[in-house]
């Protein structure tokens, strides 16, 4: 369990936050990074000042967030309620310093546990 603890972003927010203003952060969600590739490299590519790049899809991507795995539905509740104070204060920061959400298939999973604790 010690690696999930690498997962806890809230955690490591406030750190970043305490050298760099919100304004010079992008914040990057796998979720939107393989919807578009494309975009999202270039939009990358300008929040650090690169010049314009024609980025292409990929070839191949191995994973587009989706695992062919289930996780059991056991596994999935522990690991609902360890993630879930951290999600919700994550989600105040993005919301504070950001004017962003959580991506739509995190804030669901959190919605669903913490109806259901």
């Amino acid at each position: 369990m010690k690696f999930l603890h690498l997962s806890l972003y809230d955690t490591h927010m406030p750190f970043v936050l305490k050298y760099y203003p919100a304004s010079r952060v992008k914040l990057l969600f796998m979720e939107e990074w393989v919807r578009d590739i494309p975009a999202t490299g270039r939009a990358v590519g300008r929040f650090v000042g690169l010049p314009s790049y024609d980025y292409q899809e990929p070839a191949k991507v191995v994973n587009k967030g989706k695992s062919s795995e289930k996780i059991r539905e056991d596994d999935a509740f522990l690991l609902d309620n360890f993630f879930t104070a951290s999600l919700l204060n994550l989600q105040e920061i993005l919301q504070k310093r950001f004017n962003r959400s959580l991506p739509e298939s995190w804030s669901v999973r959190l919605h669903k546990t913490v109806r259901s604790s």
